[in-house]
C-alpha cells in the first residue's frame, strides 16, 4: 500500500503528514500538490531515513507540524504494533514539547485518537483495495 496523507490531532492544532510506502520524491510531489512546506533540512533528513532499512520512523518539526513514515501497512499485528510504536515516539516529544510530558491520561487519549483516526483511514483503504481487484477479475 502507497498513502500519503494530513492526520489531524483532535483537540490540539497539530498535525502529521503520515506516509506510507512512499519515497522522498512521493513525499514533496505531494507537499508542493498541497502545498506544504518543509524546510531542506527536515527534508533532507527525511530522506535520510526512509533510505535507511527501518520499519518507521517520525520526525517532529519546530512548528508542531511531524511526520509518520511506516515502510508498509497491512491489516496484520506486525504493522499495528509498528504503528503503535512510533505512535508512542510521536505523543511523547509532542507533549514534551507542549510541556505537558507529565500528562499522561492526556497523552494516553491522544494515543487512542490517533490510532483509531489512522487506523480507520489504513483499514478503508485497505478494503477500497480489496473491491478493485475483486472487479476487476
Amino acid at each position: 500500500m502507497k498513502k500519503i496523507f494530513i492526520q489531524n490531532w483532535g483537540t490540539y492544532q497539530n498535525e502529521t503528514l503520515v506516509c506510507i510506502g512512499v519515497n522522498i520524491k512521493e513525499i514533496k510531489y505531494y507537499c508542493m500538490r498541497n502545498k506544504l512546506i518543509f524546510n531542506n533540512n527536515v527534508l533532507h533528513t527525511l530522506e535520510k531515513n526512509i533510505n535507511k532499512t527501518l520499519l518507521g520512523f517520525v520526525l517532529v518539526n519546530d512548528d508542531g507540524t511531524s511526520f509518520l513514515w511506516l515502510k508498509e501497512f497491512k491489516n496484520k499485528w506486525k504493522y499495528y504494533e509498528t504503528l503503535m510504536h512510533e505512535l508512542h515516539h510521536l505523543v511523547f516529544i509532542i507533549f514534551g514539547n507542549k510541556l505537558m510530558e507529565s500528562e499522561m491520561e492526556a497523552q494516553a487519549y491522544q494515543f487512542e485518537y490517533l490510532f483509531r483516526e489512522i487506523r480507520k483511514n489504513l483499514i478503508k483503504e485497505i478494503k477500497n483495495a480489496r473491491k478493485t481487484k475483486k472487479k476487476s477479475k
